[in-house]
């Protein structure tokens, strides 16, 4: 198969023919979550991996204000208020919030469309990393934990501050 992006003058001509159609393919089929989101914050297209990530359908996401999934509106603020200026972003952890109401900890890496110097819309790649930062929580733990135990010789005192360890973190860890 040929590399249909090995020179600007064949990607110039992705929009004709099958090779459109190849990277209309590729974009909606991406590993990762993809979507596009104009001025107001409408988002304007998103692939399959990022509807089933989130656990939407095309009509229950697409066409809704971004700030219906993301949980902190700061971290939201922020990638727009850089995208504006065109500047990038890379790796900005965020809250999104389920269709199911479960919370994914996603990475987002982004840049913006610009038309004759004005914003037309966000090019968004969206990873998960819930279950990396769930790991991350339960090492710090463990960590914690052996800490807190090899200071006493106590079995008594060594049951308290288990207790006291996994208490406030069970319900973080599953």
């Amino acid at each position: 198969m040929k590399n249909i992006l090995t020179s600007q003058s064949n990607f110039a001509n992705l929009g004709r023919g099958n090779d459109y159609e190849r990277l209309e393919d590729f974009l909606n089929n991406a590993t990762v979550g993809v979507h596009l989101v104009d001025k107001n914050g409408i988002i304007l297209y998103a692939n399959a991996a990022e509807l089933k990530m989130l656990g939407y359908s095309a009509e229950e996401y697409i066409g809704h204000n971004i700030n219906e999934f993301h949980l902190r509106q700061s971290a939201l603020e922020s990638i727009f208020s850089k995208l504006l200026k065109n500047e990038k972003i890379n790796n900005h952890e965020a809250a999104l919030r389920c269709k199911d109401g479960s919370i994914r900890e996603v990475v987002i890496n982004s840049n913006a469309y610009f038309e004759n110097d004005a914003f037309k819309h966000t090019r968004c790649f969206t990873r998960d990393i819930t279950e990396n930062k769930r790991v991350e929580r339960l090492l710090r733990f463990l960590n914690k934990a052996g800490e807190e135990l090899t200071a006493t010789h106590n079995t008594q005192e060594a049951l308290d501050t288990i207790i006291k360890l996994v208490v406030p973190g069970f319900a973080d860890w599953f």
